[in-house]
């Protein structure tokens, strides 16, 4: 049986992006938001979230260590860990916490890489990307015995 994690980030308070994503995969998929969302935590319903250097609702935590399908996920928006100048710190502290994903925003470009052993995992912006690409955002798919699928979706013209 195939399990789903959708990854957003960095929306910047677009609650219509978010509501699409949702109504289009509808209740199976755990929900991941990456920061940046510019909402309160309540207005994030369905979603496990971290703060992003611009997010001011200080009940979100700036990063979060999860279980999920058999995996350990270090989940954060990645300005604390200077993302935009490299790897290095993000890996340090996935590996820190005995993760072996290490999901980040914050630089508005899509990525994903295995890394050490760690998955590096950057589902993009779904306002606006740096690199010219459209908004985008990331599913990964899980089913035992097999390596994880990752799929980018650019949004919103993936979920026609």
């Amino acid at each position: 049986m195939k399990q789903t994690i959708i990854l957003v980030s960095d929306n910047h308070y677009d609650q219509t992006s978010l509501l699409d994503i949702q109504n289009y995969f509808g209740s199976k998929p755990i929900y991941i938001h990456l920061g940046d969302s510019e909402m309160s935590q309540s207005a994030l319903r369905g979603f496990l979230a971290v703060r992003g250097n611009n997010d001011y609702d200080y009940d979100l935590p700036l990063f979060q260590v999860v279980d999920l399908y058999g995996h350990r996920f270090f989940l954060t928006h990645g300005h604390h860990e200077y993302v935009s100048m490299g790897y290095e710190t993000l890996l340090e502290k996935a590996k820190h916490y005995q993760c072996d994903f290490a999901c980040f925003g914050h630089t508005h470009r899509y990525y994903q890489n295995q890394v050490k052993g760690i998955y590096l995992c950057n589902p993009g912006s779904l306002r606006a990307n740096r690199d010219g690409t459209l908004p985008s955002f990331m599913k990964i798919e899980f089913e035992e015995g097999k390596e994880p699928v990752f799929t980018r979706f650019d949004y919103p013209y993936s979920l026609k």
